[in-house]
């Protein structure tokens, strides 16, 4: 029971992320550039590759372990049913919360190999998922008022 409301939980999100929300991604690498270049003082190459990087590692991460883990391995199957997403803003923001996790994760790795400021990068990256969640949610719910 548990397991197949988690596995719902996630297909829900990746579904989410592929179609309604598919523009979150350009929009926080947007918001995160701008950040890190002007509040990190990060220069303008490396803050657009590591946040390009970032934003592919959970991508890649997220849909892998939906797609391969979660259909292939595990034979799930989605039912809309058995999970729904309350509002748009709530799959948003759960949407940002999973990109927030994976892409931490990401600079942790690379901050083995790289010096980098981690604690604030966690923390620019969850501020700009949730703008970024926003401003979809924003533009999300103006597209359905026209």
């Amino acid at each position: 029971m548990i397991m197949s409301t988690v596995s719902n939980f996630f297909l829900s999100e990746w579904l989410w992320s592929v179609t309604f929300d598919w523009y979150h991604i350009p929009i926080a690498i947007l918001f995160m550039c701008i950040v890190f270049r002007f509040a990190l003082r990060i220069g303008i190459i490396p803050a657009v590759l590591i946040t390009f990087f970032a934003h592919l590692y959970g991508f890649a991460v997220f849909s892998l372990f939906v797609v391969g883990v979660l259909s292939y391995l595990l034979n799930v199957t989605y039912n809309a049913a058995s999970y729904a997403m309350p509002t748009p803003l709530l799959a948003s923001l759960y949407l940002g919360f999973i990109y927030t996790i994976l892409e931490s994760s990401f600079f942790l790795i690379v901050s083995r190999w790289y010096t980098l400021r981690v604690i604030p990068m966690v923390i620019v990256t969850l501020l700009c998922n949730v703008a970024a969640s926003c401003v979809t949610f924003y533009l999300f719910s103006s597209s359905l008022l026209m």
